[in-house]
């Protein structure tokens, strides 16, 4: 970090140097603080003192505060005039879409996610039918959860044929972990989130 500092935690940072921090910067991050804190829990590393520790906690605590200031805002502030994206997901993997939901809305794209869509008392079928056919691409979270999920695998399949109707992609696979891709969706390049971002997929899967 440049700069001098001002007090014991402040520190003047030049303009020039200051840049917005990504999804995929907050997630590597979190995962090296897990990791360093895990490794702590377990003796495999030591720190000197206990500041150390509370302020890594501190700084996880605080990107998951940026996620949820994110999460909440594009929910409330969704534009209707991007892109409709349904997001097929295990619900095992909530975090995930959620973070893919927000990326999505933040570039300007009409994302459907259950949990944002459905309001109380609704039919949870007919909710999720109605937004298949009006979306123009369903995002398929692969994951082993995911490939074990008969409501995701019933999701992606009903988009998956009028892909084939219209000749024009509309299932975009996104891998988040090693498992075993579904026999359709194999000829398929996928999105690699297992150290990718949601910008590669806004370039290389035509989201614009």
């Amino acid at each position: 970090m440049s700069g001098k500092s001002l007090y014991a935690n402040e520190y003047e940072i030049p303009i020039n140097d200051l840049k917005e921090v990504t999804t995929e910067e907050l997630l590597r991050r979190q995962g090296e603080i897990e990791q360093i804190l895990f490794d702590l829990k377990y003796s495999k590393v030591k720190i000197k003192d206990e500041k150390t520790k509370a302020d890594l906690l501190t700084e996880f605590i605080f990107i998951e505060s940026l996620f949820s200031d994110r999460y909440f805002k594009m929910r409330l502030l969704l534009n209707n005039n991007g892109k409709k994206v349904f997001i097929s997901h295990s619900s095992k993997d909530k975090t995930f879409a959620r973070l893919i939901a927000t990326d999505l809305a933040e570039a300007g794209h009409n994302p459907w996610l259950d949990e944002w869509r459905i309001k109380v008392g609704e039919s949870i079928p007919r909710s999720i039918s109605i937004a298949l056919k009006e979306s123009e691409y369903v995002l398929v979270i692969l994951s082993k959860n995911s490939i074990e999920s008969k409501w995701v695998q019933e999701e992606w399949c009903s988009k998956y044929w009028d892909e084939i109707e219209a000749g024009m992609v509309k299932v975009i696979p996104i891998l988040i972990e090693k498992c075993q891709i579904p026999e359709l969706l194999k000829t398929k390049k996928y999105a690699d989130f297992r150290g990718g971002d949601i910008v590669e997929l806004l370039k290389n899967f035509y989201l614009h």
